[in-house]
């Protein structure tokens, strides 16, 4: 699974276990009780939608037990899902998070955008990854293979020294692997357009290559 991690000291939700998923709801079916973050989600699915034609199979938010339920804001997982844990499903609270966590460094800022776009952005960004290799011809689940080549050719326009050069230009938890450097990269980009960071803003621009192919 790929997502994002609610803390430096959280590992990320690349890791997350699926057996720690105990449930999962609709995100739709909870607009009645939380229409400001049921419509934060969607606007960002509708902006990638727009931009790049490319939705999701379900937007979920999920029932996550143990250490990872208080770790864990968000996953996109193999099924084309992307879910939001219900214990960062409150707009304030996410907001508080992510701010927390801009600050330690560990992810880009959110612009404008609230806490719950800048995840969501986050997954999107997996999904997108997941239809580049996908396009390429590289079958269902190819993230990390698309993740390598991706970032491989963004050190070559960049002139960097290595990929974990190119990595740290995004944020700290981009440092933890390719697909997670790219979904950041993507968040990045999202929340904050040409303010972004040059190693974000290269990314997104091989990114989009790939999803023309």
């Amino acid at each position: 699974m790929g997502g994002r991690g609610a803390g430096s000291g959280g590992g990320g939700t690349g890791g997350l276990n699926g057996g720690n998923i105990t449930g999962t709801e609709s995100l739709v079916s909870m607009r009645e009780s939380n229409p400001q973050e049921v419509d934060q989600i969607l606007n960002v699915a509708r902006d990638v939608r727009d931009q790049y034609g490319v939705t999701v199979s379900e937007l979920e938010v999920a029932t996550i037990k143990g250490q990872q339920g208080s770790r864990v804001m968000a996953y996109y997982d193999s099924g084309g899902n992307l879910a939001i844990n219900e214990k960062y499903f409150d707009s304030a609270k996410m907001d508080k998070a992510y701010d927390a966590c801009v600050s330690a460094g560990w992810h880009p800022g959110r612009g404008n955008k609230t806490g719950l776009e800048a995840t969501a952005a986050h997954e999107m960004g997996h999904r997108l990854t997941d239809v580049a290799g996908q396009k390429a011809g590289y079958g269902d689940w190819a993230i990390d293979k698309t993740s390598n080549q991706i970032i491989a050719e963004a050190k070559r326009r960049m002139g960097a020294k290595s990929v974990d050069a190119v990595r740290k230009g995004v944020s700290g938890y981009g440092q933890s692997n390719n697909a997670e450097a790219i979904a950041e990269a993507f968040s990045d980009v999202y929340c904050n357009g040409n303010k972004a960071s040059k190693a974000s803003r290269t990314i997104v621009n091989v990114l989009d290559e790939y999803l023309r192919r």
